[in-house]
């Protein structure tokens, strides 16, 4: 859990959408704990539109 706050804070210094964070977050989560209906759900909407594997 460190590691994902250290990304998210990065993210935040460079003033990216509150929602994008969330949902790279809910990506990642969703990857650890096997909720495969919610990680297909974030990377249909989202995949073409930012890199779900980078936080920065």
């Amino acid at each position: 859990m460190v590691y994902i706050y250290d990304q998210i804070q990065k993210l935040k210094k460079q003033n990216l959408d509150h929602a994008i964070i969330i949902a790279k977050l809910m990506y990642h989560v969703s990857k650890d704990i096997e909720d495969y209906k919610t990680t297909e759900m974030v990377y249909s909407q989202l995949a073409d539109k930012t890199n779900l594997n980078k936080f920065t």
